[in-house]
């Protein structure tokens, strides 16, 4: 009887160890998505992103900026329980733009995320979709050359979890 009760508690040690930790989330620039609202701005900031107030609405906690530089606009929308996703877009004027930055941002994901995404078919050189979903959240690669070139990277907080 003994044994068994020692046996438990250190099978309950070993679980609170194991699962004791705090979860990870995905991070957009090295900001995690679990840093408060506030703070996640904060951090965009220092690193010299510009936040657009005209298109910001602060009723839904939605945050817009523009990096005109590099033409890129990134669009954070949080709920309840933070920030619930993050919308980073690259517009060019010319497809094969676009076309050069897909492999490499999907490469870098797949380094960082591990694994193999989710590819959804269709769309041949001009559209192409990759769906990582991990322990952290959802990362979505999306190129779209239509009329206007852009590739698109959706980081999600995975609400299931």
């Amino acid at each position: 009887m003994k044994k068994s009760i020692l046996g438990l508690l250190a099978a309950a040690a070993l679980v609170s160890s194991c699962g004791g930790g705090e979860r990870e989330y995905l991070s957009f620039h090295g900001i995690p998505m679990n840093t408060p609202f506030e703070a996640f701005v904060d951090s965009l900031q220092q690193r010299g992103y510009q936040i657009d107030t005209t298109r910001t609405d602060s009723a839904y906690a939605k945050l817009f900026i523009i990096d005109a530089e590099q033409n890129i606009t990134v669009d954070v929308a949080t709920d309840t329980a933070g920030i619930a996703y993050i919308i980073e877009e690259y517009h060019a004027t010319y497809n094969d733009s676009t076309r050069q930055l897909y492999p490499v941002f999907y490469r870098q994901f797949q380094n960082e995320l591990g694994g193999k995404p989710w590819l959804r078919a269709g769309g041949g050189d001009d559209h192409k979709e990759a769906v990582f979903e991990t322990e952290k959240g959802i990362l979505e690669v999306n190129l779209k050359n239509t009329s206007f070139p852009m590739l698109q990277i959706v980081y999600k907080r995975d609400t299931n979890k």
